[in-house]
């Protein structure tokens, strides 16, 4: 008798396990959208357009291609950038943008990383080249599995995608919180960032 309560309360504990592993995500990114939202950063004052709520990513869906490895994103807000087979144009403009945004920080800078996601269409070589212009910069792609699908769906709303038109701001704590376009004010771009950074309790 003993024996099986023993294993109901080990059976209950797992079962809590469970629980918690798959509700943790979304309360950290509810969590962390009201604080924000307590310290001034709404959808009605931002240069970006907030998602909301914010959606969770895993890192476990990307695979690294080139730069400073994926380990260099954890804890740290980063900008996420797509390249769908060359870095174009837009790509290239939001990698420009992006990376003095960061550069404009100043001592905060390295609480900033900056990620950008290719697919198989693109050569090594043209990642490496990249690089060589944007030494700091994180090149990865998707994974195809599962978790890779729905780590891309996250990136996928009503008026943003994948595509390259967008580039997206990624939280400390893994959400996927707010997204921009080209056509950002720059300085605009850094007030949101500076804002951020000075609430931020992490990163």
């Amino acid at each position: 008798m003993q024996n099986e309560s023993i294993g109901l309360t080990k059976g209950r504990r797992q079962l809590i396990a469970i629980f918690v592993i798959f509700l943790l995500p979304p309360l950290l990114a509810w969590s962390a959208w009201q604080y924000l939202q307590s310290h001034g950063v709404s959808s009605t004052n931002n240069a970006g357009t907030l998602i909301t709520p914010a959606r969770p990513l895993a890192h476990e869906a990307l695979e690294p291609v080139g730069g400073a490895g994926l380990d260099a994103m954890k804890g740290r807000w980063r900008y996420v950038m797509f390249a769908n087979e060359a870095c174009g144009v837009l790509c290239m403009d939001q990698l420009y943008l992006t990376r003095q945004t960061r550069f404009s920080t100043h001592k905060d800078m390295q609480r900033i990383r900056r990620l950008l996601v290719v697919s198989e269409a693109l050569s090594l070589a043209s990642a490496q080249k990249i690089l060589d212009d944007h030494p700091d910069l994180i090149i990865a792609r998707v994974m195809s599995t599962e978790q890779g699908s729905q780590w891309k769906k996250a990136f996928v709303g009503d008026e943003f995608s994948t595509q390259g038109k967008q580039f997206f701001l990624v939280d400390p704590l893994n959400n996927l919180m707010m997204y921009y376009d080209l056509t950002v004010e720059p300085k605009r771009l850094l007030k949101d960032l500076t804002k951020l950074l000075k609430v931020s309790q992490i990163g």
